[in-house]
């Protein structure tokens, strides 16, 4: 069921310039869409994929350090070459920052795009909840730029949920990480609970006039999951959404790990 993958993250210099590159062309050439990084600055920085007629743009972006000529990703320099190939920002220089972030929403909603999806690579590892720059950083984009949702990751848990009235009187969901979905982040090698194991997937139902291409509603909706895996040598992960009568999930009860799978619904609850 994906379409797109987001290539803007605090890892995606982790091997340099050709890595970027090169991640990208083996992304597409399995017909998937690449959001956050490009081949080349002829590209928009944003991606816009068509839903039933309706046009929705992806503005990705991942938090780094020093300006934007000298950007650096989880410590490693992007060369002169990628700065202009991935989406980045820094909280110390992101009013500057912003304006590119702003420009790439507004030159989407100039191609067409009806809907805009803000995506952030943000905030500090393994805090439930979202911490001060997330929380500017959603109320500017929110405010400033014409975005319809804001999502985001990086915790490896799962954050609150906010919505954010604007001056004009729009309201934008912020999911301000989603958690995981799929990661070797367990209870057993870490610290921090079961929370890198679960998380939220995001469902938003656009509902939008074609013919003046306004926007009538927009319902979004957290479906809760625990990332289970078992077995001995070859482990077998599988996504076990959390919803009515999940404990019946033939792969859950397969696992064994039904008492587990609830006492993690229990606490997502209270994130």
């Amino acid at each position: 069921g994906y379409d797109t993958v987001l290539m803007s993250s605090n890892h995606t210099n982790d091997a340099g310039t050709d890595g970027i590159t090169g991640t990208v062309k083996k992304i597409r050439k399995r017909g998937l869409n690449v959001a956050g990084s490009r081949l080349n600055e002829d590209e928009p920085r944003y991606q816009m994929n068509d839903i039933n007629g309706v046009k929705v743009a992806i503005v990705s972006y991942v938090y780094g350090t020093g300006t934007k000529n000298a950007r650096e990703l989880n410590a490693n320099p992007l060369s002169a070459e990628a700065i202009p190939l991935v989406n980045s920002f820094s909280y110390e220089n992101f009013s500057e920052d912003f304006k590119e972030i702003k420009e790439t929403v507004s030159e989407a909603r100039k191609a067409g795009a009806d809907i805009v999806i803000a995506y952030f690579h943000w905030g500090e590892e393994y805090q439930y909840h979202s911490n001060e720059w997330q929380q500017m950083i959603a109320k500017k984009t929110a405010n400033e730029a014409d975005v319809d949702v804001i999502v985001g990751s990086h915790p490896h848990v799962p954050q609150e949920k906010d919505v954010i009235k604007t001056e004009t009187g729009k309201e934008v969901p912020v999911y301000y990480s989603m958690g995981n979905l799929i990661s070797n982040q367990r209870m057993e090698i870490l610290e921090e609970g079961r929370g890198t194991e679960a998380g939220n997937m995001v469902k938003f139902t656009f509902t939008v006039d074609k013919s003046s291409k306004q926007v009538l509603d927009i319902k979004d909706k957290a479906i809760p999951y625990w990332l289970d895996m078992y077995g001995s040598g070859l482990k077998k992960y599988t996504i076990i959404p959390l919803t009515k009568g999940f404990e019946d999930n033939k792969f859950l009860k397969g696992s064994g790990h039904v008492e587990i799978a609830k006492s993690v619904k229990s606490m997502l609850k209270n994130v």
